[in-house]
């Protein structure tokens, strides 16, 4: 009777395992507490980073490879390309923009997310979504933000 109910519980423990890890797998959100979650679409096209997310101070920034973001390349050792390639940026208060960096977002690789189509990442005052459209990410307190596809990219 024990050997079976040590049995029974085991297996209890490895159906258990398997439910948490397919409900983890599941699910692209963030642990409130994180100051830097990094992600990526699907496709791989898209990287973004939140940073700080649950400050005034905190922003999300996105590269897209098909716009000449590339890990490849000289680089320094503080994560900085050689080559400076077109970024997206939202933070607490301001519009959405567009600018020129150097920071390489790929070195966030091994604790990245992704996030496919139909999910959001929501911490603290940002939120982004995958959607068929493309990537929208947004200020929860100002309404701005941007939206970013192969075909269209947008600020607002």
């Amino acid at each position: 009777m024990l050997v079976r109910a040590i049995g029974w519980a085991r297996t209890l423990v490895v159906s258990m395992g398997l439910a948490t890890s397919l409900v983890f797998s599941a699910s692209a959100e963030a642990r409130p507490a994180e100051l830097l979650v990094p992600f990526v679409t699907a496709d791989r096209n898209i990287e973004c980073l939140m940073v700080d997310p649950d400050t005034t101070i905190g922003n999300v920034s996105c590269v897209m490879h098909s716009k000449g973001y590339t890990t490849k390349g000289d680089s320094d050792n503080h994560g900085l390309t050689a080559h400076p390639h077109l970024f997206w940026f939202v933070d607490y208060a301001r519009h959405g923009d567009k600018g020129y960096t150097d920071r390489e977002v790929d070195s966030f690789a091994p604790h990245r997310r992704i996030l496919r189509e139909g999910q959001s990442v929501t911490v603290g005052f940002f939120r982004c979504s995958s959607r068929p459209a493309g990537l929208t990410c947004v200020s929860r307190h100002s309404g701005h933000g941007f939206l970013l596809s192969r075909a269209k990219q947008r600020t607002f």
